[in-house]
C-alpha cells in the first residue's frame, strides 16, 4: 500500500473521508494478526456491545426489543441474535426512529440504499462511520493488489462516485496524483466503447474497477476490435454479481485475474474473493447470518444478514440485504476462517436494448434511483419490466394513500427518463410483492426485448 497517498494525499484532498485513515486500516491489520478465536471471540463483542447500544440509543430498537422482551445483557453469544431481522420497509417506516439519539446533528450524512434489490431507502452515517467504511474499503482492496496511488481505470455507472465535469484541480488531484483515470458508464454503444479504449491504450492502468457487466461488455468490444494494449495487473468488479460466463470472458480479454468484491450502499464493501474463488466477510465489518431459503439445482441458498459493524449512529441489526448466497461443503482451502461463500446468487438485472443498437446497463437504474430527493416510504418493491425498445412496464408493490403512491411513482419515472435520451414509454402494474423466481433469484430489470434481439 502507498504510504505516501494513504498517510498524506487522501487525508489532506478529502479529510472528511480519510482524516485518521493510516490509524483505521492498523486497526484492521493489528485485528488480523490475532489467534483466530480472539477474533471471533472480538466479533461476537462488537455485536453485544452494538446490542446494547442500540437499546440505550435508537428509539426503533429499544421497542423492538423491549416489545419482543429481548434482554441485551442475557444474550447468548453463542446463539442467534434474538431480533427480526431488519428490512428496507422498516427502513422506509421507521426512518430516523432508527436513528441513535446520542449522535449530534452536525455529524451525521445521508446515505441511501442500494435498490438492486428493491426501492431505495434512506439511512445516515456519522462523519466517523463513513470514515471506516472507506477504510475499510481500502484495506479489502489491498488483499487484491490495489492500493491507493495505483493506475486505473474506473469503468462506473453511479455519477456521484465520479467527477463527471472535473475541475483542472481535481483532474490534477484524480489523474496526476492519484492515477484515476473515469469511464462514467450510462449507455453502452461503440462511441461510448471507443472512448474507454482510448483510455485504456493511453494510461495503461495496473487495475480496471468497476461493474461487472459493463467490464463484461467492454470486454466484447476490445476483443472484436482486437485492441492492442498492456494487460492490467488485475480486474476488479463489484456492483452486481459476475456470472461465470462474463469471468472466463474478462480474464481471456484483459489476460489478468478477476477478483470480486461485496458490497452496497447500505453497509459498505465488507467482502472481498480469495484466490481460491470464495468470497470472505471481513468479521472487523460485519456479523453474517445464513438462513435456509430455498432449495435449487445448485444446492440450497441461503438468505444472507449482516450486522454492520462500522455504523454505530443507525444500526442495522440483523440486516436483510435480499441476496441469497451459496455455501461451500468445506473449509476454505485458502486457511481464512472467515465466514465465506461459494456465490451470490440472489440477484438478477437485465441489460435494456434500444432500437439503435446501444444498450442501457440494468445496473445504471439503481444509480439514477438514488437521485430521488424524497425517500420513497410507500413503494416498497420495484422491477423493471422492458417490453418493447420504447415501452417499460414498471411492477411495483406499495401501501399507502393512491395519490401519494403516484406522487412517488412519478417521481420513480423522472429519474429513470434520464437513462433514454430518445425517451421511453412507461406502464405500470401494481402488485402484492415483487416474487423470487423458482431459482431463488430477485430480478430487478427483466428486458424481453434483448433476449429476443439478434
Amino acid at each position: 500500500m502507498s504510504w505516501f497517498h494513504t498517510r498524506w494525499v487522501l487525508p489532506f484532498a478529502e479529510p472528511e473521508r480519510y482524516a485518521n485513515l493510516t490509524a483505521s486500516l492498523k486497526s484492521f491489520r493489528d485485528f488480523e494478526q490475532l489467534p483466530e478465536a480472539e477474533q471471533r471471540s472480538e466479533n461476537l463483542a462488537r455485536v453485544s456491545r452494538l446490542l446494547h447500544h442500540a437499546h440505550q440509543s435508537s428509539p426503533f430498537y429499544r421497542f423492538r426489543m423491549d416489545a419482543s422482551g429481548v434482554n441485551p445483557s442475557a444474550w447468548d453469544i453463542n446463539s442467534t441474535i434474538p431480533l427480526e431481522p431488519l428490512t428496507k420497509t422498516d427502513l422506509r417506516v421507521a426512518g430516523d426512529a432508527i436513528l441513535c439519539r446520542s449522535v449530534s446533528n452536525e455529524q451525521l450524512r445521508a446515505a441511501s440504499t442500494g435498490g438492486t434489490t428493491g426501492a431505495p431507502a434512506r439511512i445516515w452515517r456519522t462523519v466517523e462511520d463513513l470514515r471506516q467504511k472507506v477504510a475499510m474499503q481500502i484495506h479489502l482492496e489491498s488483499q487484491v493488489g490495489y492500493a491507493p496511488g495505483d493506475s486505473v481505470l474506473m469503468i462506473w455507472g453511479a455519477d456521484r462516485d465520479l467527477e463527471l465535469n472535473p475541475s483542472w484541480k481535481w483532474k490534477l488531484y484524480q489523474q496526476r496524483l492519484m492515477h484515476q483515470y473515469s469511464a462514467p458508464v450510462g449507455m453502452l454503444n461503440d462511441q461510448v466503447f471507443r472512448r474507454f479504449g482510448k483510455l485504456l491504450q493511453a494510461s495503461s492502468p495496473q487495475i480496471v474497477y468497476g461493474y461487472s457487466s459493463c467490464i463484461a461488455r467492454f470486454a466484447e468490444y476490445v476483443e472484436r476490435q482486437k485492441l492492442k494494449f498492456k494487460a492490467p495487473r488485475r480486474v476488479l468488479v463489484t456492483a452486481e454479481p459476475l456470472t461465470p460466463q462474463d469471468r472466463e470472458l474478462i480474464q481471456r480479454v484483459f489476460r489478468a485475474p478477476v477478483r470480486e468484491f461485496y458490497g452496497s450502499r447500505d453497509i459498505g464493501m465488507v467482502a472481498v474473493e480469495c484466490s481460491h474463488g470464495r468470497l470472505h466477510f471481513h468479521p472487523s465489518a460485519c456479523h453474517v447470518e445464513f438462513v435456509p431459503e430455498t432449495d435449487s439445482s445448485e444446492g440450497m441458498l441461503y438468505r444472507l444478514y449482516i450486522t454492520d459493524l462500522l455504523n454505530q449512529s443507525f444500526p442495522m441489526i440483523r440486516y436483510d440485504t435480499e441476496d441469497c448466497v451459496l455455501l461451500a461443503d468445506d473449509p476454505c482451502p485458502c486457511g481464512s476462517w472467515y465466514p465465506a461463500v461459494r456465490r451470490i446468487v440472489g440477484r438478477a438485472i437485465d441489460n435494456f436494448v434500444l432500437g439503435d443498437g446501444t444498450t442501457v446497463p440494468g445496473v445504471c437504474f439503481t444509480t439514477q434511483l438514488l437521485r430521488i430527493r424524497k425517500p420513497l416510504r410507500l413503494i416498497n418493491g420495484l422491477q423493471f419490466i422492458q417490453k418493447r425498445f420504447d415501452l417499460t412496464q414498471i411492477r411495483y408493490a406499495a401501501e399507502g394513500a393512491p395519490e401519494h403512491i403516484r406522487t412517488e411513482l412519478q417521481n420513480i419515472t423522472e429519474c429513470v427518463n434520464g437513462l433514454f435520451p430518445s425517451g421511453m414509454n412507461w406502464e405500470y402494474v401494481r402488485v402484492p410483492k415483487i416474487l423470487r423466481e423458482k431459482s431463488g433469484k430477485l430480478r430487478f430489470t427483466i428486458s424481453e426485448v434483448s433476449a429476443a434481439f439478434p
